[in-house]
């Protein structure tokens, strides 16, 4: 299976550079993103940040250089003309480190380099959120005498708007994004028993045990799906014609790829480029800037980045998540987590 946008508890730099991590000057703090709306959430200020005159010298220096495989040119040039941008030395390819996708650099990017500004600009108005499927959904269901898609759960409403917009195809705004998406979402509780025992088997767990209560919480979790999938299609399948099959792909997509949305950590957000990016607990979270006025998602690294090696963002688990409930959401069990798990002996809740 393809896990896109996901790496196991091996995570790791192919750098060897062991100097203290610093904040850069250049790149200014920013209210920090989480992957999930259940991790704590520092807050800052969200400071304002100009455009630095690198990037359009790169884009220069680096015409040509982007690989266009998996409609990855295609979508940055959306990003691009939307606003956004993407380091042009960028690009999507498998992981040195993990062997699955991840965001590649092609070519040398030095200390100086990665300090000039974000590698990585998303605009919010790319986002997919609640919001957004309310100001794009709603006005389908007024004239119907339908209530709002609020009644769902955010989850749900981004998930029912992704399945709107996939629907629509080349005509949909979010085309080249959705055209990126991974063919089978990583979450867990999508994986076939005869990979999940394979894949415990790597991790040094009792994989007896950790069988025995992914089944259960994976049966809670389907049930669960299954009933906000029933109450979508009750209210909504008229209007929005998908299949019980496709809403729920759209879920494991919401569930394996979103970020928290609110300045408190409420609601969630389908973050296009920054979503491709695999996690290390090494790495910087993306962060809420404001760019030339807008506001925006970016995504820096205060390490150099040589050619074919990878940019990691940090997912910002809380230490308070377990290993397990983590990977049924996210296909894998991130190293710190797993850390945690083996230090007490293994007392950390599973779930």
């Amino acid at each position: 299976m393809e896990q896109f946008g996901r790496v196991d508890c091996q995570v790791g730099r192919k750098t060897t550079s062991n100097k203290t991590r610093q904040q850069p000057t250049k790149f200014p703090e920013g209210k920090i993103m989480s992957r999930t709306a259940l991790c704590s959430i520092r807050l800052c200020s969200q400071p304002r940040f100009d455009r630095p005159q690198l990037l359009t010298r790169n884009r220069r220096r680096a015409k040509g250089l982007r690989a266009s495989a998996n409609g990855f040119a295609e979508l940055v040039k959306w990003v691009d003309f939307h606003g956004g941008y993407v380091h042009p030395y960028l690009t999507v390819g498998e992981s040195p480190v993990t062997g699955v996708r991840g965001v590649i650099s092609e070519s040398d990017l030095s200390a100086d380099d990665v300090l000039d500004g974000p590698l990585i600009m998303i605009p919010d108005q790319l986002r997919i959120t609640e919001s957004t499927a309310v100001q794009k959904l709603n006005p389908l269901m007024e004239p119907l005498g339908l209530p709002s898609v609020q009644m769902l759960s955010c989850e749900t409403q981004v998930a029912l708007l992704l399945a709107h917009e996939k629907a629509k195809g080349q005509k949909s705004m979010w085309f080249p994004y959705i055209e990126m998406l991974p063919k089978e979402p990583p979450c867990g509780w999508m994986w076939s028993d005869e990979k999940l025992e394979t894949f415990f088997s790597t991790l040094p767990v009792d994989k007896g045990k950790w069988l025995k209560e992914f089944a259960g919480l994976r049966k809670i979790q389907l049930q669960s799906l299954e009933s906000d999938i029933e109450d979508a299609l009750e209210e909504f399948g008229d209007v929005v014609r998908v299949s019980e099959q496709e809403l729920m792909w759209c879920l494991g997509q919401v569930k394996s790829r979103a970020y928290s949305a609110g300045s408190q950590g409420a609601g969630v957000a389908l973050n296009p480029v920054v979503d491709l990016i695999n996690h290390s607990f090494m790495a910087l979270p993306p962060l809420g800037m404001i760019v030339e006025d807008t506001p925006m998602t970016c995504v820096g690294t205060v390490d150099e980045l040589p050619a074919g090696n990878e940019l990691f963002v940090n997912y910002a688990f809380s230490p308070e998540e377990s290993p397990l409930a983590t990977f049924l959401e996210f296909g894998f069990v991130p190293e710190e987590l797993l850390a945690d798990s083996s230090k007490d002996g293994g007392k950390k809740a599973l779930f």
